[in-house]
């Protein structure tokens, strides 16, 4: 599952707010997440993994940001 499929499993289909203080990150970092148009630092991935428990598949997050960069630089 990459993050925004997560956000939208645990907090619903407007809960990056929340998912921002869950995390402890703004808002707008959470989004541009979600978005695909940043990806987060090492440290922030471990955060999502250990908060989500898992859920959250770092690689195949990765894999959807840079298949959205690609098609964003065509």
């Amino acid at each position: 599952m990459i993050f925004s499929d997560w956000i939208e499993a645990e907090f619903g289909h407007r809960g990056r707010v929340k998912a921002a203080r869950f995390l402890g990150v703004s808002y707008k970092t959470v989004t541009s997440w979600a978005k695909l148009r940043r990806f987060p630092r090492l440290r922030e991935q471990e955060l999502i993994t250990l908060k989500s428990k898992g859920v959250v598949n770092i690689d195949q997050w990765r894999r959807a940001y840079l298949d959205n960069q690609a098609a964003v630089t065509e």
